[in-house]
């Protein structure tokens, strides 16, 4: 978590130049035609920091320690998930953006070539775009994400090892049906959200693809 705030703090008026271009012109050339999307994104984003939050209090609530330990440490693994899972949402609504701004400007330079006439603006955009792409987003983010993505690998067996060793100190004739079937949803609600977060970043890279666009290559 200190890693991934270091590197926010280093990159913050980079990260500040780049959310301000990306809407402006999405605001000016897509008329904020994704705010729907947008909007949707933040609702799985909030739905998710609650079924962290259910998740981490029920797992520490049954390990059975006391009740101000398990405020605090349900607290710091709800806010690490809060604060990540943010700025995972933050880059993938960027890139969508990015996304496509390349594919309208790439789409209004096709269409002139077949008429002969190349504007200047329409190159001026788009290599403004993929100065961006390679400059600003992938040098703003990259380390980020790299620390975030690392940060999940690592707290992925979290649940899995407090629940085991909570287990080990149970009497035998406690553990019945309705403790394993709480042990295994415990476990598995734990990195559901994490797993949806990598999934929402992770997909299809349309950034790359609308910057290898064929049929128009600068």
């Amino acid at each position: 978590m200190a890693l991934v705030y270091l590197g926010i703090f280093v990159k913050r008026r980079h990260l500040l130049e780049l959310l301000s271009l990306l809407l402006y012109r999405n605001r000016k050339d897509l008329n904020n035609c994704y705010a729907k999307r947008f909007l949707g994104r933040f609702c799985i984003y909030a739905g998710l920091s609650g079924l962290c939050a259910v998740t981490y209090t029920s797992a520490f609530l049954f390990s059975e320690i006391p009740v101000v330990p398990c405020i605090l440490l349900s607290f710091i693994y709800t806010y690490s998930y809060v604060l990540i899972g943010l700025i995972m949402i933050l880059y993938s609504c960027l890139a969508q953006v990015l996304a496509a701004l390349l594919h309208l400007y790439n789409h209004d330079l096709l269409a002139a070539t077949k008429t002969t006439k190349i504007e200047r603006c329409g190159l001026w955009k788009r290599n403004q775009m993929l100065i961006v792409c390679h400059e600003q987003l992938n040098s703003g983010f990259g380390l980020v994400m790299a620390l975030i993505t690392a940060f999940a690998l690592f707290s992925a067996p979290a649940a899995p090892f407090i629940l085991v060793t909570t287990v080990f100190e149970l009497d035998i004739n406690q553990v019945g049906i309705n403790i394993v079937i709480r042990l295994l949803l415990i476990c598995i609600m734990w990195n559901i959200p994490w797993l949806v977060a990598m999934m929402i970043i992770f997909q299809k890279d349309a950034v790359w693809q609308e910057v290898c666009t064929k049929g128009f290559n600068l």
